[in-house]
């Protein structure tokens, strides 16, 4: 019996590039990714990548724009530099050079 796993990323691929996410994979893995003291108020919302930045997969110099719970943005703001690392680790190159917060609703998880 197959998982929808194996399938996941193929189908998804096109549209979370289209959308600023090389890998549909950080939007899934945020918790992974940021830890658990911090996925709670703050998710993902696209990777703006800077003009001629080469291929999906080999793009860097990115700016994660992230939206944080009302109230947390400035506690997050100074965690900054730990999700920088936290997500350049996570794709194993230095995709994300920098990280805009803005505050508003974020999906329950």
């Amino acid at each position: 019996m197959e998982t929808l796993d194996k399938h996941f990323r193929s189908l998804t691929r096109e549209v979370f590039a289209r959308y600023g996410f090389a890998y549909g994979e950080l939007i899934a893995r945020w918790p992974e990714i940021v830890g658990e003291a911090l996925a709670p108020f703050c998710e993902p919302q696209r990777i703006r990548w800077p003009r001629g930045a080469g291929a999906v997969e080999q793009k860097s110099g990115g700016m994660l724009l992230i939206t944080a719970a009302p109230g947390r943005a400035l506690e997050l703001q100074y965690e900054v530099p730990r999700i920088i690392e936290r997500v350049n680790r996570f794709y194993g190159y230095g995709a994300i050079t920098s990280v805009k917060i803005n505050q508003g609703s974020i999906s329950p998880r």
